[in-house]
């Protein structure tokens, strides 16, 4: 049991140093698809991911993680929203136009904050409150994320369609794994299969922000 124990926590602080290097690539080239702007959404979004995993594989404190994947998923969210508000927004459309987009974005912030004050309100206990709000935190930035690439150029808007869905299946298998009477064998293979698209998603996303069609890898 004990070198099981171990077995685990030393996969755990490999897994971490898988995330934490993809966070770091995310800083390895300087031209970007969009802006300035959709990079640095993008690695404030990663360092919350890398902060919820330091909080779930290394102090193993599942409430702070979530938290921090809450925040990494609004980031996401705003990132992807902006992308598509983007065209309107900095254009040279009316003041009236701008500001219609401007409050159907906060519209969708307003919908999100809801629907997670409801979970807060009702749910019985702080993990599952905090599961929940995370829940609909990564829905909304997935359902942005299929919204707005199509303002990314290729093949951005492909690598982080992929992203978000990859860390969307990640996520459903994390509910898979901790769903009650599941059998040894089951759990083992959902814990493969979360990480299994866990990586992959992360490693896209880190590109996610990259100028393809600039010359050289900067």
């Amino acid at each position: 049991m004990d070198k099981i124990l171990m077995d685990k926590i030393l996969m755990d602080k490999i897994f971490f140093a898988c995330v934490a290097v993809f966070f770091g690539l995310s800083f390895s080239y300087r031209r970007c698809a969009l802006d300035e702007w959709d990079a640095y959404l993008l690695r404030a979004a990663m360092a919350c991911t890398v902060a919820a995993d330091f909080c779930m594989l290394i102090l193993y404190d599942n409430p702070a993680g979530l938290v921090c994947f809450c925040a990494a998923q609004t980031l996401y969210h705003f990132r992807f929203v902006r992308a598509g508000r983007r065209a309107a927004l900095f254009s040279d459309q009316t003041s009236q136009v701008q500001t219609s987009q401007i409050f159907k974005t906060f519209r969708v912030f307003l919908f999100q904050a809801a629907a997670c004050f409801a979970a807060l309100l009702f749910w019985p206990d702080w993990t599952r409150k905090l599961a929940v709000c995370y829940a609909v935190c990564l829905l909304c930035a997935v359902s942005a994320a299929l919204i707005g690439a199509k303002k990314y150029p290729r093949p951005n808007r492909l690598i982080l369609s992929a992203g978000m869905t990859l860390f969307l299946l990640c996520d459903i298998h994390v509910g898979l794994y901790h769903w009650p009477n599941l059998s040894l064998k089951a759990r083992a293979v959902y814990q493969i299969l979360i990480w299994v698209f866990y990586l992959p998603s992360q490693l896209l996303l880190a590109f996610s922000a990259k100028n393809f069609s600039a010359r050289g890898w900067r």
